[in-house]
This record gives C-alpha cells, sequence and structure tokens, in this order.
C-alpha cells in the first residue's frame, strides 16, 4: 500500500497508518510506536498486545467440499479462532480432518452442533522462506516419483502420489497465511507471491491428477517421455526462483516452446489424451510461474 506524505509544521512530514494495522493492536491517539531505520526502509512497529482475529462460520447444509473450502478459507485469511456451527456430531469428524490439514490449528471446544478451532502452535513468520523452499522440493519430488513410477507401471505408487500432494497443500496454505496476516517487508511482491504460492499449489494438484488417471491405464513411452520434459521445466522455474538470471529465464521458455511443440502434436493423434492434457496444463502453469518470477524481479 502507499501513502502520501502530509506537511505538518515547517519541517515534519507525516503519514498516516493503516486502520487494520491500529484495530489489530488496539492503538488508540497517545500510545507509543518504535520507529526504526532498516537500508531504505522505515519499519514501525508496537509492544500493544496482538488482537486476535476471530470468525464465526455457520457451516449447516453445506456439503464436504464446502466444508473443507469455507474452514481454509478462514485460515488463509489469517483467522486465529474460528467458532463454527453444524447441523449434528458426524460433521465433526469432517471438520477435524480439515483441522488436521492446517499447520499450527487445533480443536479447542465442541459440542454436537458446534466447536471453536484455535491457532495453537503456527510456525513463525521467520520460517515462511524454508517452508516456501520446501513446496518447491516436494514438487520436485513428487514429479520424480511419478515418473519413475510411470517407467516401472507401478500403478501402487502412483496412487501414492496423493500423500505427497497433501503435505505440499498443506504448506501452501501456511505460507498463503503468512501473506494475509502479515505481508512481505517488500509489499509490491506479495500480490505475485500470493499468486505464485497459490499456482504451485495447483501443480501439485495436476501431478496427482495425472498420477490417478494414469494408475488406471498404460501409458506410451512417448507420453512419458512429455512428462519427463514436463519435470525438466519445473527444475528449471525453480533454478529461476533461487538464482534469477537471463539464462535461466530463456531456459525455462525454451523448454515451454519445445514441449508445447512435441505435445500438440501427439495430442493430435488421440493418444493418451487425458495424460497429456495433464501434462500440458502443468507446463501451461509453469509458464505463468515464470512470468510472475520475472514480474518480482525486474
Amino acid at each position: 500500500m502507499r501513502r502520501k506524505l502530509v506537511k505538518q509544521g515547517q519541517n515534519a512530514l507525516t503519514v498516516t497508518i493503516p486502520r487494520d494495522w491500529i484495530k489489530r493492536f488496539d492503538l488508540k491517539a497517545g500510545n507509543e510506536v518504535d520507529i526504526s531505520e532498516v537500508g531504505k526502509d522505515i519499519l514501525i512497529s508496537t509492544e500493544q498486545s496482538f488482537k486476535p482475529t476471530t470468525l464465526n462460520i455457520d457451516l449447516s447444509g453445506l456439503d464436504d467440499r464446502l466444508v473443507w473450502t469455507y474452514i481454509i478459507s478462514a485460515y488463509r485469511k489469517g483467522a486465529d479462532v474460528v467458532t463454527l456451527k453444524f447441523e449434528g456430531p458426524a460433521k465433526l469428524k469432517l471438520i477435524q480432518q480439515v483441522v488436521d490439514a492446517l499447520l499450527g490449528f487445533a480443536i479447542v471446544s465442541h459440542s454436537p452442533t458446534s466447536c471453536t478451532i484455535k491457532d495453537v502452535s503456527s510456525p513463525n513468520e521467520e520460517e515462511f522462506e524454508n517452508i516456501l523452499r520446501r513446496i518447491f522440493l516436494l514438487l520436485k519430488n513428487m514429479a520424480a516419483e511419478t515418473l519413475t513410477a510411470l517407467q516401472k507401471k507401478d500403478s501402487e505408487a502412483l496412487v501414492a502420489m496423493e500423500f505427497q500432494d497433501y503435505s505440499i497443500n498443506k504448506f501452501s496454505n501456511f505460507c498463503l497465511r503468512v501473506l494475509a496476516k502479515k505481508g512481505l517487508r517488500e509489499m509490491e511482491k506479495t500480490p505475485p507471491m500470493h499468486h505464485l504460492i497459490a499456482e504451485l499449489e495447483t501443480v501439485g494438484d495436476e501431478y496427482t491428477r495425472l498420477a490417478m488417471d494414469a494408475s488406471k491405464s498404460r501409458i506410451n513411452e512417448g507420453s512419458v517421455a512429455m512428462l519427463a520434459k514436463a519435470n525438466e521445466m519445473l527444475g528449471s522455474v525453480y533454478n529461476l526462483f533461487y538464482d534469477f538470471k537471463n539464462q535461466n529465464v530463456k531456459r525455462s521458455l525454451y523448454l515451454k516452446d519445445s514441449i508445447s511443440k512435441d505435445l500438440d502434436a501427439k495430442m493430435a493423434k488421440n493418444s493418451d489424451t487425458r495424460f497429456l492434457y495433464h501434462c500440458a496444463k502443468i507446463v501451461h502453469i509453469l509458464t505463468d510461474l515464470t512470468e510472475r518470477i520475472i514480474l518480482m524481479n525486474i
């Protein structure tokens, strides 16, 4: 966010503080804040007690998919305490499954028709970078193991990819939560970072769908080779994110053009259509990620 400097007196300039931050820490006129210089940045901090963000959600009449969506949305939004109302004890088991997928959240009280979930042990914001790298590494591992399972025609290993996606989703939700609660120091990077994390999660979803479909049918070697190239592009995007250089940008886009050309030719033959569709979707998302990383670095 941007603020205009306002002249006050002969030599002073003032700037307003965001209303949500004032409300979160219950600040009032006359309270003191600390101001420190960090390079070109000025950091404003307070010792006021943090005021937890609370939400009340009525889940009555919602199906299981929407229950998942509502609770995960509250977590990603940065809520610290969420009170849920539902129609009966059968829903509590489902809610527990959702909470188990959220880092740091736990059910702290419940009745047959309601429960309260709370942030009891989330990782610190300082762990954001480590967990983001872990998402990348889990994706690369998932991609490599999917390829190996296809080459070995191991359908059980393909089905097991869903469990790796579970971890990717958990860490992605945490990173999105951090962005919602506090953002990054460089606030102009927050929107593309938010998009990047959401897209990494989608890549994991596509690998899962690809693996599930492949576990039920035999995929020819040419199609498996397409996945190998998509995996190479994933590695290229990882390298680009952590080592932004023009040569890495060119490598990622070269792989995109090469893969797209081969995919178009193979899909025209109407062979392994669903499998190749997932490969194409992965390449499309990775292309978008390349563009986002460029946006974050120029």
